[in-house]
């Protein structure tokens, strides 16, 4: 898929845009950050310092509560982003989506979320155990479950990894690329000011791979 075509078309949907979908991930990211403190809120250890390094750097243990509230954070996190994939899709399918389509899709498919989310953290951190290339490709393989838990309704938690590793199968190396492509814009995130726009530029981006990836394999 062209590259240059596919920024161009985020970029046209962006235009009077930026701030929707901005709004929109910040929500997600939100909701998944209160998670993520809420053992702190109520001062509740998820690590303990166990000694210091020969540098004189504390050492610390992530303590049994702190695995669980780990995979608790990691379910909600994966949960949400269904979510923000079918705001997403119905955006760049000029549905007028609401924030209520982010939580609607999450109540109805969240017996098939959490396992797929699962899986995909489980088989991306064996990857990454083998070597960083093999987590890489895993990574590439299982990009697309939250686009395809959104589309298909009649998909188990096994169909639905095989779906979207048959339809990255020979575009694993695209895509990486596709991302690589953005890191200029990263850099420029140090300026603060350029987050604003290459968070939702990105965003909308590799769900328009989606739409064109949809297509082809169909």
């Amino acid at each position: 898929m062209n590259r240059v075509e596919l920024k161009n078309k985020a970029k046209e949907l962006l235009k009077g845009n930026v701030f929707r979908i901005l709004g929109v991930i910040l929500l997600v990211g939100l909701i998944t950050y209160v998670v993520e403190i809420i053992p702190g809120i109520f001062g509740i250890k998820t690590s303990e310092v166990i000694g210091n390094s020969s540098y004189g750097v504390q050492v610390t243990k992530t303590t049994s509560f702190g695995y669980i509230w780990n995979l608790v954070s990691a379910i909600v996190s994966a949960v949400l982003n269904v979510g923000l994939a079918n705001y997403i899709l119905k955006f760049i399918r000029n549905e007028n989506p609401t924030i209520s389509d982010i939580f609607d899709i999450i109540k109805e498919k969240i017996s098939i979320i959490i396992p797929v989310g699962i899986l995909c953290s489980i088989f991306t951190v064996l990857g990454f155990i083998c070597l960083i290339i093999p987590g890489i490709i895993v990574a590439l393989m299982l990009s697309q479950v939250n686009y395809i838990i959104v589309d298909e309704d009649n998909l188990d938690t096994m169909a639905i990894l095989k779906k979207s590793a048959d339809m990255m199968n020979g575009h694993k190396g695209e895509y990486f690329v596709l991302g690589l492509s953005f890191i200029g814009w990263i850099l420029l995130c140090m300026f603060i000011i350029p987050i604003i726009y290459v968070i939702p530029y990105t965003t909308i981006t590799f769900a328009l791979y989606y739409e064109n990836l949809k297509k082809q394999t169909n």
